[in-house]
């Protein structure tokens, strides 16, 4: 019925249309009745208008062809969270007919529904064409695309109002906010064994062939020290050595929202999730993500970009949907960790507590 009665409200006249006929009616009339110079000069003047004002439907706004950039991305735009998106929007409207100014809302929809209308104003020059540049407001973490645009012109009187809607679909992709990671503590510690600190594992040990270099960490040695880059860049530089073996290492993130106080501590696990990932990237370190939330998400500790990409994409579309705890959900068997372990884990957490 709604729908039905939507239908019938578009198909009926709008009510300048009935104004407009009025006034034509009327200027007739004086025409006809009255005559004289007067009469005649008011029936054309208003049968000029009222042409103008009806011609405006074929003014061609319906065709108008539209296209959207970023300032500085070309393709999809991939940002941090907290940085805003520079938008440019350009029109063609074809046609002949004059048009004095076009209004151009635009809608960015993130992933979880929240949106953001922009909307502006653009005139357009004598091949028809016009832009529009905005600013969006710093956005969240997370996915967010652009809906329909419409665009929305109106007479000289503001009478008569004509839309066009534009399928310009863009994509926006907000990573999580990260910071440089020196160095990873407990990971060495974690190398060493928690409870021991007597046994070097292979993974410590570390091979005569030259990984790279790194930052200069307090307390290393004399002989690891990289004088050539330490000159070039004036700060102290490390040589960094292939090890022997490269341990594995998996990092947990609890998505259940009974776990944080409020939305900008989830965003902090994220981000601190995102920036020890980006520590191992750079480091050649083999970490992997159990992601516990609504879905379990799971991916083996690996190297390269293609798993990089992946663990930062799932972390750009994590939300805090888990229902039961961590603890509870970990102490069930996993298939792709090592059930002895976690339990061990999980034991060890539920006695730190008591």
């Amino acid at each position: 019925m709604k729908e039905l009665e939507q239908r019938i409200q578009e198909r009926r006249w709008p009510l300048p249309f009935w104004y407009v006929l009025i006034s034509f009616a009327c200027s007739l009339s004086f025409v006809v009745f009255q005559g004289g110079k007067l009469a005649t000069l008011l029936f054309v003047t208003v049968t000029v208008l009222c042409v103008y004002l009806l011609l405006g439907r074929w003014s061609g706004i319906k065709q108008t062809i539209g296209q959207r950039t970023f300032a500085e991305h070309e393709q999809d735009a991939r940002i941090s969270a907290g940085e805003s998106l520079n938008v440019r929007l350009k029109v063609i409207v074809p046609g002949l007919w004059p048009i004095p100014y076009i209004i151009v809302r635009d809608k960015l929809t993130r992933q979880n529904g929240d949106s953001q209308l922009y909307e502006g104003s653009l005139t357009l020059d004598w091949r028809r064409r016009g832009e529009m540049e905005y600013v969006t407001a710093p956005l969240k973490r997370g996915i967010y695309r652009f809906e329909r645009t419409e665009c929305v012109t109106e007479d000289i009187f503001g009478l008569f109002q004509h839309k066009a809607s534009l399928e310009l679909p863009r994509t926006v992709t907000v990573m999580p906010e990260t910071v440089a990671v020196p160095e990873w503590k407990q990971y060495h510690l974690m190398l060493k064994g928690m409870q021991t600190h007597a046994t070097t594992t292979r993974a410590l040990r570390e091979t005569t062939q030259i990984n790279g270099v790194r930052e200069y960490i307090y307390g290393d040695k004399l002989s690891r020290v990289h004088w050539n880059a330490t000159a070039k860049t004036g700060t102290w530089k490390s040589k960094e050595f292939e090890r022997e073996s490269l341990p594995k290492t998996i990092i947990v993130l609890d998505r259940q929202s009974r776990a944080y106080a409020d939305a900008e501590q989830f965003e902090l696990a994220v981000s601190v999730a995102a920036s020890l990932f980006e520590y191992a990237a750079a480091n050649r370190l083999a970490v992997g993500l159990l992601s516990v939330g609504a879905e379990y998400v799971y991916m083996e500790p690996k190297l390269g970009v293609q798993h990089m990409n992946q663990v930062m994409n799932h972390l750009t579309a994590a939300d805090a949907n888990g229902v039961h705890p961590l603890l509870q959900v970990m102490a069930k068997p996993f298939p792709a960790l090592d059930a002895g372990n976690v339990l061990r884990s999980v034991r060890r957490r539920k006695a730190e507590r008591c």
